[in-house]
């Protein structure tokens, strides 16, 4: 899939490697992932990793801890991330 192609759910495949980044590392309220970290793993500037990662939080998969120790994490209510590519149906 072309970088920023959207699948059927609407997410490109790198909002989707997010997801799945932040449930490996268990991201929570009280180990949030800064967007630096974000753009560290995936080889991308600090504001694309923003970038990307809003859509998420207004979709209500990611949620935000503001603050100088703050980052991203899932929401509460995700119970599953999508598929990322390769990892089959």
């Amino acid at each position: 899939m072309p970088r920023g192609t959207r699948d059927e759910d609407g997410l490109t495949t790198l909002q989707r490697y997010i997801l799945a980044y932040l449930r490996r590392v268990n991201a929570s309220y009280a180990r949030p992932v800064r967007s630096a970290e974000l753009a560290q793993q995936f080889n991308i500037t600090d504001s694309y990793a923003r970038e990307q990662t809003r859509p998420l939080v207004v979709r209500g998969l990611v949620a935000v801890r503001g603050g100088p120790k703050g980052g991203y994490y899932l929401a509460g209510n995700v119970t599953a991330v999508p598929k990322t590519p390769g990892q089959g149906a």
